[in-house]
């Protein structure tokens, strides 16, 4: 996988453990943003102009600002992909993406 990529899929993951205390490290989290990176490989648009539904702890005082976070990296990682990804990185995105089912596509 290029590097770039990488980095920015790293970045995301740091902010998950930064906002660990609001659920960003949970499975839901984890699986909403594999979801992204899948849109990602299979072209597939999405709604921008909303924050993504991360099932953060809502009451909490930093969930609103993670949930801001989170969506931005997850923005930057799908228009790097679209952008970028050869067949090879597609092949190892998917593998990333193991909470999805995405051997069959």
């Amino acid at each position: 996988m290029k590097e770039s990529i990488k980095k920015e899929i790293v970045a995301f993951e740091n902010l998950q453990k930064k906002y660990a205390s609001v659920g960003a490290d949970d499975s839901e989290p984890d699986y909403i943003f594999q979801l992204v990176i899948f849109y990602a490989i299979t072209k597939d648009p999405i709604d921008r102009n909303k924050l993504i539904a991360w099932e953060l702890y809502e009451d909490e005082p930093l969930a609103e600002e993670a949930a801001e976070m989170l969506t931005n990296q997850a923005w930057k990682v799908y228009d790097l992909i679209q952008k970028s990804a050869s067949l090879e990185d597609f092949k190892e995105l998917r593998k990333y993406c193991w909470r999805l089912d995405t051997q069959r596509e």
